[in-house]
């Protein structure tokens, strides 16, 4: 997928080869996906090479959305969902080049970059397909603040905010005009330039909102505006326990008010700009009756471009946004959780850039893990899994079934659904569809386990193979 893209064939096959090795091992530990030495010192190299632009390997990643796609009917409605972290590398900031590519992060002092990347979903069926846009930057050390550059003022593109409304009309101009595009982003995306600029007859967007704003046409502010509308409906969810955040399972009462607004144009906006049009407003809330004692109740707001006047309408733009979980998944599998990348022993910070782009798509193929074994639509195995894989999958599907039919493998042999199901019994899980779902812990354990069972099979002699 990077033949297109990089300067030769060697340099393409050493990206997929890389690429291919951090899913295989989960980890961005260099020396540690290597198979051996020799591999360790090219790896290394083509991570520093001057000649591997991240543009390039930012297109070649994307490609691959590009292919997917392919297999999808001409038209299709994709989430373009994009989100923003940051990379901490203040505990290795001795081992760091200075001049390479590192700034500041968030916190104004610690050393690190900011990744944004824009990962396309199907809408209807959640798909994970790849990613259609991804933006590294930071900020350097002695930028003044912003009320020295009178930030307010500065054109929108000289502002880190203009990654929003860009990362859709990137991604729009990448994937063509066949495509239903809707953009969609949490509370940090919610700029009015991103309102203005984005939707269109062929792309929407869904924003969880943060300001509260003024409407044209009334006294009344946006919050407000939203909490004084009728209820349009109810709608009981299973909320799932999180040890993490200290919730228990529950099922909630979530109540949809919705309003149709023309939010008005902030001052700082220059007149001369677009004006974003009609859009609609929603407050969801969980009725007090759900709310279980010392509990944080569920409240949302959300704008839109959709059509949500009608509960079902709103239901469907809500669904969208819940969709948001891919891209936290991502970011929790290329940090702690997984491939660890802020604890990476390279040096060079444009070489720690180029490698969270390939991690990228590391990541992507256990996400589509994590989405498949659940999903009721299969996709092929071949979308995350090479032949020797396969071999292995089939070598180990027997062996990691029990003997009543709870325990069997619920999925068609060589989809996807079936291949995560084994790759999460090998991370630990039990297999019991009843109970908890496998995490992003459970497939890292799997596939760093099932790298090393296919390292073996591709060493044993082929006479000693058993199907």
């Amino acid at each position: 997928m990077y033949e297109e893209y990089l300067p030769d064939a060697r340099l393409a096959e050493r990206a997929k080869a890389l690429q291919d090795a951090l899913t295989r091992e989960q980890s961005a530990c260099v020396r540690r996906v290597a198979q051996d030495r020799a591999e360790e010192i090219a790896f290394g190299r083509f991570l520093r090479n001057r000649r591997v632009e991240e543009g390039a390997l930012i297109e070649g990643l994307c490609a691959r959305a590009r292919r997917a796609l392919q297999a999808l009917p001409a038209e299709v409605h994709l989430l373009a969902i994009q989100d923003t972290t940051q990379f901490n590398l203040e505990s290795h900031r001795g081992r760091r080049k200075p001049d390479s590519g590192l700034g500041v992060i968030g916190d104004g002092k610690s050393a690190g970059f900011f990744l944004h990347p824009t990962l396309l979903v199907s809408a209807s069926e959640g798909h994970a397909l790849g990613f259609s846009d991804v933006e590294l930057w930071s900020r350097p050390a002695d930028q003044p603040s912003k009320k020295e550059r009178n930030y307010k003022q500065l054109p929108l593109e000289e502002k880190e905010s203009f990654r929003w409304p860009k990362s859709v009309e990137d991604s729009r101009a990448r994937l063509g005009p066949g495509v239903r595009l809707t953009g969609v982003a949490d509370c940090e995306g919610d700029a009015y330039p991103l309102f203005a600029r984005v939707p269109d007859e062929r792309t929407g967007l869904i924003v969880r909102i943060c300001r509260d704003r003024k409407i044209q046409g009334t006294p009344e502010l946006l919050f407000a505006h939203l909490a004084g509308q009728p209820v349009l409906g109810r709608e009981e969810v299973e909320i799932r326990g999180d040890v993490r955040k200290r919730r228990s399972a529950r099922r909630a009462i979530l109540e949809y008010r919705v309003s149709e607004v023309l939010l008005s144009r902030p001052r700082t906006w220059a007149r001369e700009s677009a004006q974003c049009g009609m859009l609609w407003a929603l407050e969801v809330r969980e009725a007090p009756e759900s709310v279980p004692a010392e509990g944080e109740p569920i409240h949302w707001r959300i704008l839109t471009s959709h059509p949500a006047g009608s509960f079902s309408q709103a239901r469907q733009v809500v669904a969208w946004y819940r969709e948001r979980w891919h891209i936290e998944q991502i970011f929790r599998l290329l940090k702690t959780d997984g491939l660890n990348l802020e604890e990476s022993e390279l040096e060079s910070g444009y070489a720690l850039r180029r490698l969270s782009i390939l991690a990228l798509g590391a990541a992507l193929d256990v996400l589509r893990l994590l989405r498949a074994e659940r999903a009721e639509s299969e996709q092929p195995v071949e979308q995350v899994f090479d032949p020797t894989q396969q071999k292995c999958l089939h070598a180990l599907a027997e062996r990691v079934q029990g003997r009543t039919q709870a325990l069997s493998n619920p999925h068609p042999p060589d989809t996807l659904g079936w291949a995560a199901w084994i790759i999460a019994r090998l991370g630990g899980w039990s297999g019991y569809r009843s109970q908890r779902p496998a995490g992003p812990l459970v497939y890292r354990r799997g596939l760093t386990r099932f790298a090393l069972l296919c390292k073996g099979l591709s060493l044993a002699p082929h006479d000693l193979y058993t199907p």
